[in-house]
């Protein structure tokens, strides 16, 4: 179920803004190689606590629920494929949506780059 509230929607922009921004800065001042700077291991600690808080179920539901929407607003321009293409694009989402929440946070920092390979 899709909660969507305006003082729950701007709040959660707010913190992906402040999250992003964070990343942003970090990853001006930090080298390339998280393992070599010891000072950046910060960016792995941020990279996994942004992951975590995006990673809230709300969120989650409204983020695949804006891209199926977004999908089916698509779909509905192809008149007589709608109902084919509304079909294939939700098995698509839905098997990249089990594949992300199949990853842990750190693994998800770890192909981003920003967490050393355990």
């Amino acid at each position: 179920a899709v909660v969507s509230t305006q003082s729950t929607g701007k709040s959660s922009r707010v913190m992906i803004k402040i999250g992003l921004i964070s990343l942003l800065v970090l990853a001006v001042s930090c080298t390339e190689v998280v393992e070599i700077n010891t000072n950046c291991t910060v960016r792995c600690d941020l990279c996994v606590l942004g992951i975590k808080t995006l990673r809230d179920d709300q969120l989650d539901d409204q983020f695949i629920g804006y891209v199926k929407q977004s999908a089916a607003d698509l779909c509905q321009r192809l008149g007589s494929m709608t109902n084919l293409c509304q079909a294939e694009i939700t098995a698509i989402i839905d098997y990249f949506v089990s594949k992300y929440k199949a990853l842990s946070p750190e693994k998800i920092c770890q192909i981003v780059g920003d967490c050393p390979k355990s």
